[in-house]
């Protein structure tokens, strides 16, 4: 007389199972590494800063050089083992703040002053920083 029961339960716990296996992938679906420059509106460096500094043609291909350097130089020193993780900050703040100075250059003063508000695309502060030594406060969040 249990032998239904217990029938009934088993096909239970297997149709349960069942409805559930999809759901357990589905959450392994999501990406492994979050969107690239998600800072910048998720779309890429080069994309974004010609949409916010109005880039010519020119611009776009000398800044697109410079940039795909800066990232060489940059996945170079990620795959040096020898230097001390302080060390690889150092050189890479370095890499970035002579990209920048690059692509500063390129650009007209209105641009510059532009470039000189956007956050920076690889970590720190680019603007002036205070004479205490201090990095300038963020941005505020923007309301909604």
């Amino acid at each position: 007389m249990k032998t239904p029961f217990l029938i009934s339960s088993v096909f239970g716990l297997v149709l349960g199972l069942l409805a559930t296996t999809p759901a357990v992938y589905a959450q392994d679906a999501a990406p492994a590494t979050p969107p690239a420059g998600k800072a910048w509106g998720g779309a890429r460096p080069m994309e974004q800063l010609a949409k916010k500094l109005n880039l010519t043609d020119e611009q776009k291909t000398k800044v697109a050089a410079i940039l795909k350097d800066q990232m060489t130089q940059m996945l170079e020193l990620r795959k040096n083992e020898d230097l001390s993780q302080d060390d690889r900050r150092t050189q890479m703040m370095a890499i970035r703040k002579e990209g920048n100075a690059k692509i500063r250059a390129l650009l007209t003063s209105e641009q510059q002053t532009t470039f000189d508000k956007l956050p920076p695309m690889g970590g720190g502060p680019r603007g002036k920083k205070k004479s205490d030594g201090e990095a300038p406060a963020p941005a505020a969040p923007p309301t909604t």
